[in-house]
C-alpha cells in the first residue's frame, strides 16, 4: 500500500510540475511578446519624431522663401509707393506755400499784436500790483534774516561763554595740579 501512494504522489507531483513549466513557457512568451510590443512601440516613436522633424525642416524652409519673396514684394510696393506720394507731397506743398503765402504774413502780424498787447496789459498790472507785493516779500524776507542773525548771535556768544569756562577749569586744575 506504502509504494502506490507513493507513486501516486510522484505522479501528482510531476503533474504539477509540468503544470508549472508549461506556465513558465506561456510567461515567457508573453515577455518577449511585451518586450518586442515596446521595442516597436519605441521605433514606431522614433520614426515618427523623425518624420515629423523632416516635415517641420520642409515646412521652415518653405516658410522661409514664402516670407523671403513676400518682403521683398512688401519693399519693392512700399518704395514704389512713397516715391509716387513723395512727388504728390512736393506738389501739394508748393500750391500750398504759394495760395498760403499772404494768409501766412497775416496770421503773424496777428499773433505779434496779441503778444504786444498781452505784454502791455502784464506790464501795467506789474507796474500798479507789483511793488507792493515785492515789497511785502522782501520786508519778510529781511525779518526771517534777522531773525536767523539774532539766533547766530546767541549761539556764538553761548560757545564763547563755554570755551572761556572750560580754559578756565584747564589752567585751575594745572596750577592745582603743579603748584
Amino acid at each position: 500500500g506504502y509504494s502506490a501512494s507513493q507513486a501516486q504522489y510522484a505522479g501528482v507531483f510531476k503533474e504539477l510540475e509540468d503544470a508549472k513549466a508549461a506556465l513558465q513557457l506561456v510567461a515567457d512568451d508573453y515577455e518577449d511578446k511585451i518586450d518586442a510590443l515596446e521595442d516597436r512601440l519605441f521605433e514606431m516613436d522614433s520614426q515618427f519624431e523623425q518624420q515629423t522633424a523632416r516635415l517641420q525642416a520642409k515646412a521652415d524652409t518653405r516658410l522661409r522663401d514664402e516670407l523671403k519673396g513676400l518682403r521683398k514684394q512688401l519693399k519693392s510696393e512700399f518704395e514704389s509707393r512713397m516715391v509716387r506720394e513723395k512727388a504728390e507731397l512736393e506738389v501739394e506743398t508748393e500750391r500750398i506755400l504759394q495760395q498760403k503765402d499772404n494768409q501766412i504774413e497775416l496770421k503773424i502780424e496777428e499773433a505779434k499784436a496779441v503778444v504786444e498787447s498781452k505784454f502791455q496789459k502784464e506790464k501795467f498790472e506789474l507796474v500798479n500790483n507789483g511793488p507792493k507785493e515785492v515789497i511785502q516779500l522782501l520786508e519778510d524776507r529781511t525779518e526771517k534774516m534777522r531773525y536767523a542773525n539774532q539766533k547766530l548771535e546767541l549761539a556764538l556768544a553761548e560757545a564763547e561763554r563755554r570755551i572761556k569756562e572750560e580754559e578756565e577749569r584747564i589752567a585751575k586744575e594745572d596750577q592745582g595740579g603743579g603748584g
